[in-house]
């Protein structure tokens, strides 16, 4: 659903720089990063980055992209 909304905001002509994914937990924002991978670039913050490497959920590829949607916890 949240892929759903986020396609639906960029065909609305809204950037994906310009989109924000909140979730709670560390486990739904892999999914949500994963799920997103297919579609578009997604942008973790340094905190929500190392937190993932640190439970192995993270490799190091990718983690410091700073364009594209941006997953995050809410701290």
């Amino acid at each position: 659903m949240v892929l759903r909304i986020a396609r639906y905001l960029v065909q609305q002509g809204y950037g994906t720089d310009n989109i924000v994914v909140l979730t709670p937990y560390l486990g739904q924002l892999s999914l949500l990063r994963d799920a997103f991978k297919s579609e578009t670039s997604t942008s973790l913050s340094d905190l929500d980055s190392n937190n993932l490497t640190r439970l192995g959920l993270l490799g190091d590829s990718g983690s410091h992209k700073k364009t594209g949607i941006r997953p995050a916890t809410i701290v």
